[in-house]
């Protein structure tokens, strides 16, 4: 039994993402006009790799890959050179370097916050925000992966009805209705 499980949100985010690095190099070499054409190379070398693992580790794997792309371009500059076959001095090295560093800095905070933005709806689509308990498509997800795995022996689906529900929230007031629903929804899991 497959059930529909609704928007795949990190599809959009990617392509957003993918987007954003995909314009920039044209600005690269804006950034560094010393360094010409090759600096393009430099970009999809040292800016891009920043940015997939700041999205996938989120701000720990952003700052572990940063010194190293720093490295890399002071070491690969050095030894061979700037495009033209000759080695680039050390002052190029450096404002090449800083410069890296400070765009690796802002596509990571980019990324960083495009993944934090594609978990937070993730929730949204899944959750239901009051009781934090799955909403309608959150269960259908959660029952699809179960019966993926195999049923077994033993396999529940309950649907609870609270009774005059809109009584207590016509006369109490909405504020009173939501703080029925989540105490309901903090008993039910130890119940099940």
């Amino acid at each position: 039994m497959q059930c529909e499980t609704g928007p795949r949100v990190g599809r959009p985010v990617l392509i957003a993402l993918g987007s954003a690095l995909g314009a920039l190099p044209a600005a690269h070499p804006l950034l560094i006009p010393s360094v010409g054409s090759p600096s393009h190379l430099l970009w999809w070398v040292h800016v891009l790799p920043v940015a997939l693992f700041a999205y996938r580790f989120g701000g720990r794997g952003a700052a572990a890959a940063l010194p190293a792309s720093a490295s890399l371009v002071i070491v690969g500059e050095r030894l061979f050179g700037n495009g033209y076959g000759s080695p680039a001095s050390w002052q190029t090295c450096l404002a090449l370097a800083v410069a890296l560093t400070a765009t690796n800095l802002l596509v990571a905070g980019f990324a960083v916050y495009a993944r934090r933005t594609a978990r937070r709806l993730g929730r949204v689509a899944y959750d239901d925000p009051l009781t934090g308990l799955p909403n309608r498509l959150g269960v259908r997800r959660l029952l699809d992966a179960r019966l993926a795995r195999g049923v077994g022996p033993h396999l529940a689906v309950a649907f609870v009805d609270l009774d005059d529900f809109k009584t207590v929230n016509d006369s109490l007031g909405h504020a009173a209705g939501d703080r029925l629903l989540t105490l309901v929804a903090e008993r039910l899991p130890r119940v099940a």
